[in-house]
């Protein structure tokens, strides 16, 4: 009945059930070992019980107060009296799969080397390897991804597009008071590397873009685009920053001559402020050498933007495309002309 009791969480009345039980077997050695077991069974239910529900409401927690659901979760690690083994190890997990959600990855990897203290315990033998294998896929040694995409489409309103490639009057060889429709064909190409730097996870990323867009009629406008970028993002786990700065260098072609280069500096600080919303703000500073009349000259942009995961954690730094997350950006000041 008092175990009954006691797996109920009713452990006030499974500890009267024990004494009533002592009262009636007093003179027998033998009950009373059971009963003396039996206390520290519930004894022990009830402290694993109390464990776990501040664990759950830590697990609640960590997306919106995650260093503070940290220092729980170690003053879990060192309750007394201590929890059940296994107990330990859901503590211990879940505080490695909360360091590694939070940048900290060194310390959630120290925690899954540490070995299991409930001894051959499939389900905490499949959690380490699982909770590993995305500690892993976090912070790879190098990345390459690439993607390629073509498409055509036919603009009826060519004149703007043939207004927004010039500033000079006939600088496109076709004049601005004439109707223009045409259909174009397009090609992009965008391959990013990362390499890690060190076991923070800060690491070196490169990104390379390019695009062909060919017009059907209008050649005078085809264009042809080229860039690279390249720099380190800096993990900041105690701040939820991760902060990205690149150098950059752009080079344009339209009919076949040179238009224009620009390079410069990108600076991006990504904060992450639950699971999945987070914030960036994008700095960059720019100097733009042009064929056009006016253009040379440097520019600055500031933009300010947020990611809205759906069904798992936003990262804006790198976008990834495995992320599923909605990208909103408001640009606070544009200073120059639209950069590709």
């Amino acid at each position: 009945m008092a175990d009954s009791l006691a797996r109920d969480h009713q452990f006030a009345e499974a500890r009267r059930e024990l004494d009533m039980a002592a009262k009636v077997f007093s003179s027998d050695p033998v009950a009373k070992a059971r009963i003396s077991t039996a206390r520290e069974g519930i004894g022990q239910r009830e402290v694993d019980v109390r464990a776990g529900d501040r664990l759950d409401a830590l697990r609640i927690s960590r997306g919106s107060s995650p260093h503070s659901a940290i220092a729980g979760m170690r003053d879990l690690q060192h309750t007394s009296p201590p929890v059940s083994p296994k107990v330990q190890d859901n503590v211990r997990l879940t505080l490695a799969d909360t360091l590694r959600r939070e940048g900290y990855y060194d310390d959630a990897r120290s925690l899954l080397a540490s070995p299991a203290a409930a001894l051959d315990d499939d389900g905490i033998t499949h959690r380490t390897a699982n909770l590993q294998a995305q500690l892993d896929a976090d912070t790879p040694a190098q990345t390459l991804h690439g993607r390629i995409s073509m498409g055509t489409y036919y603009d009826t309103n060519a004149p703007t597009l043939v207004s927004e490639l010039r500033t000079d009057q006939n600088d496109t060889g076709y004049p601005i008071d004439r109707k223009f429709d045409d259909g174009v064909l397009e090609l992009r190409g965008h391959l990013t590397h990362t390499a890690r730097l060190n076991s923070n996870y800060d690491y070196w990323r490169t990104d390379l873009d390019a695009t062909r867009t060919v017009q059907f009629d209008l050649t005078n406008l085809d264009r042809t685009m080229a860039g690279v970028a390249t720099g380190p993002v800096f993990n900041l786990p105690d701040q939820r920053l991760l902060l990205s700065v690149a150098g950059r260098f752009n080079w344009e072609q339209r009919g076949g001559n040179f238009l224009r280069d620009y390079y410069g500096l990108d600076v991006g600080v990504e904060r992450k402020f639950s699971d999945t919303v987070t914030g960036q703000v994008d700095l960059s500073a720019l100097h733009n050498n042009d064929t056009r009349t006016g253009l040379d000259g440097d520019y600055y942009d500031i933009a300010v933007g947020a990611a809205i995961g759906v069904g798992g954690h936003s990262r804006v730094i790198p976008r990834s495309a495995s992320k599923s997350a909605i990208w909103m950006t408001t640009r606070m000041i544009r200073n120059g002309i639209p950069f590709a």
